[in-house]
């Protein structure tokens, strides 16, 4: 649950084209599973009918999180997008990674992109609903990186923080600690080890519940079970009511 898990989701969609206008993937699969918009005047739309440079940062922090950017229906508007950051005492004038920079004209905010590195005065980002050119522009309709190479897409500079409207700074939640143990050669979880989720691998960050010998609720990363294993651990399924008798 990381900025930098948000952005390699981000980077990964560059060369993304919307097909047709204002319809992409990140609007489908956030209608899917979070439901329409509200707008200020009550009505509910679907994200597919509107500009979505907001919405391709609000599916990266998604993916990263699970969970929505923390503002009204995750980022949408930019201006009202803007507002709700600033009540959260988010906004900053220096950025870092992970960092939403928007863009504005005459003091209205109508773009913003994901920062993804720094560079002194100067700041690489990857934004949606954009094209790879040197002005922003708001209505491109693809995923371009802004520095510091374009690659096959195009030599496209980076970005100067003055140039910059403003950055909000979206929280990122914490996993919970991990306390390593010498003494748990044998792990007692709900499932045998290594085990997968839907079918796929544990991502990197996941954290996997587990009680040790000593009845102790504790976390484990899966590269703990893999090195608990190469010392000759046996990982042994329990049941619920053991779990939660344990952890008592």
């Amino acid at each position: 649950m990381t900025a930098a898990r948000m952005i390699s989701a981000a980077v990964a969609q560059r060369g993304y084209r919307e097909e047709p206008v204002n319809r992409t993937r990140f609007a489908v699969e956030l209608d899917a599973t979070f439901g329409p918009v509200t707008l200020g005047n009550g009505n509910k739309v679907n994200r597919n009918s509107y500009e979505w440079c907001a919405v391709f940062c609000s599916w990266a922090y998604w993916q990263a999180t699970g969970t929505l950017l923390p503002i009204p229906d995750g980022g949408f508007y930019t201006p009202a997008d803007v507002n709700a950051w600033s009540r959260l005492g988010r906004l900053v004038s220096s950025p870092q990674p992970g960092d939403l920079v928007y863009y504005a004209k005459n003091g209205m905010p109508y773009h913003v992109g994901l920062v993804i590195a720094v560079n002194g005065s100067w700041y690489s980002s990857i934004e949606g609903n954009t094209s790879p050119s040197t002005v922003v522009d708001p209505a491109g309709g693809g995923v371009f990186q802004f520095g510091p190479y374009g690659g096959s897409l195009g030599d496209v500079p980076q970005r100067p923080v003055s140039g910059a409207f403003v950055f909000a700074r979206p929280p990122f939640p914490l996993p919970p600690p991990i306390i390593s143990d010498e003494d748990d050669m044998t792990l007692y979880v709900t499932n045998s080890e290594p085990r997968t989720e839907g079918g796929l691998p544990y991502p990197p960050l996941a954290i996997v519940y587990a009680i040790d010998p000593f009845g102790k609720l504790r976390n484990v990363k899966p590269g703990e079970w893999k090195a608990a294993q190469a010392k000759g651990a046996v990982p042994t399924p329990c049941n619920n009511d053991e779990l939660n008798y344990q952890a008592a």
